[in-house]
């Protein structure tokens, strides 16, 4: 793990409630969410910001790229929890950064949630039934 995740783990989020609360933006623990359609996904966002946001944070990207590999966290992130926003708070030792991103149905249903349906029931079910025995 990086210096930075390391040692500052509630930084961003403790960061981004500070900067935040000028404009009266509460932060509050986010919890597990299971997904109402697909009750074998979950997710648990860093923070929730109201009813339509949650909060994300990590301490090394600066942005998230179309490629990054939060993207598919996010976006599923999204899905699951019902969200239609994601607060990307990106914090470094140098600077503080936060990218708005929007929920991508089409990129869910047609990418992300097909591949989860197919580990799902070609993988994880079996282990857990193998399990089981």
């Amino acid at each position: 793990m990086a210096l930075n995740g390391l040692y500052c783990a509630d930084v961003p989020l403790s960061n981004y409630s500070l900067t935040h609360h000028i404009f009266d933006i509460e932060v509050k623990p986010a919890g597990f969410f299971v997904c109402l359609e697909r009750p074998w996904l979950g997710a648990s966002p860093d923070s929730v910001i109201d009813d339509l946001k949650f909060l994300e944070s990590r301490g090394s990207e600066t942005v998230l790229k179309q490629h990054s590999k939060y993207l598919c966290q996010v976006q599923g992130q999204l899905f699951v929890t019902g969200q239609r926003v994601c607060k990307f708070f990106v914090y470094t030792f140098v600077d503080m950064f936060v990218q708005e991103i929007e929920i991508d149905i089409e990129y869910c249903k047609q990418s992300l949630l097909p591949k989860l349906d197919t580990f799902y029931t070609k993988y994880f079910r079996k282990y857990v039934a193998k399990s089981l025995e």
